[in-house]
Order: C-alpha cells, then sequence, then structure tokens
C-alpha cells in the first residue's frame, strides 16, 4: 500500500480552552492508525476574538502536520468546514470540532469503514451535551422542516 494522507478539518471559534487538550488527545489517535500513514490537522480559525488563533500558530511551528487557515471575521462553522475540506490533500477527510465533544478515539472506527470499503462515514450524537431545551427544539424542528422541504431524510444529530 502506499503512502495515505488524513486530513482532519477543525473548524474553531474562541476555544482557546481547547485547543491544547485537543491537539494532546488527537495527535497519537493519528499516528496510531493503519491506514493512514501520514496526517494533516487542519485548524480553521473562524474570526475568534480570544487567544484561539496564537495557540494555533504555536501548535503549527511545533508540528509540522498542522496547518492553520485564519479568517479576519466570523463567518460561521459551515464556511470554516468548507474552507478546510478545500485546503485538505488527504486521501480522506475527518471533520471534528474544537469543542471536545466527539472523541478523537473515533477516528480508529472511522478509518475501519474507510478500509471495508465506505467512502462517506458519520457519527450520531446519543445524547445533546449542554444544550438548552431551546437548542434542542430549534434543532428538532430544523430536521422535520427540512426533511418536509427538501424530501431529504437527513440523519439527525450527526456531527459535521
Amino acid at each position: 500500500m502506499g503512502k495515505k494522507l488524513l486530513s482532519v478539518v477543525v473548524p474553531l471559534y474562541n476555544e482557546e480552552g481547547n485547543l491544547e487538550a485537543l491537539y494532546q488527545e488527537l495527535a497519537p489517535v493519528l499516528t496510531s492508525l493503519k491506514a493512514f500513514n501520514a496526517y494533516e490537522i487542519i485548524m480553521v480559525n473562524d474570526g475568534s476574538y480570544d487567544n484561539s488563533l496564537n495557540i494555533v500558530k504555536t501548535l503549527a511551528r511545533k508540528d509540522k502536520n498542522v496547518k492553520v487557515i485564519s479568517f479576519t471575521r466570523n463567518y460561521g462553522h459551515e464556511k470554516a468546514t468548507y474552507a478546510g475540506i478545500m485546503h485538505a490533500q488527504g486521501d480522506a477527510v475527518v471533520l471534528i470540532d474544537a469543542d471536545r465533544q466527539d472523541p478523537p478515539e473515533l477516528i480508529n472506527e472511522f478509518e475501519r469503514e474507510y478500509l471495508n470499503g465506505n467512502h462517506i462515514v458519520y457519527a450520531r450524537r446519543t445524547k445533546r451535551l449542554n444544550e438548552t431545551w431551546l437548542k434542542k427544539l430549534t434543532s428538532k424542528i430544523f430536521y422535520t422542516v427540512f426533511k418536509f422541504l427538501t424530501q431529504v431524510d437527513l440523519p439527525r444529530d450527526v456531527g459535521a
């Protein structure tokens, strides 16, 4: 098997309290993968006003696998994710949020699915932690209205 690169895209907005710990959890998982012998972590700063940008720049100076994209203002999670995907050079891309609600160890399960020939793999939340009743309600309404308008049954509570 030739050299395979995994791209991990991390959109972030004001996540200074999570970035070091995320990197410390993510790096060992990525170095342990079997199907991918190289990786890049693309940190997309979505206009943070805290110290997030300085932290990811420091990580990038210490680890050549860390790449930084930074927006001058906040454009939103989807645009940050899209920018990361468009800059990804890997044979496969994993999306993970910087808030550490999704454990990096799940990447091992994604790798197994990749080796089984699956091209798209997503994880579904079993719990919506630290979300208000209003957030949960609007999420439920979104999925219901989206399905009604588009006739597409979008999986609920998936990470992306």
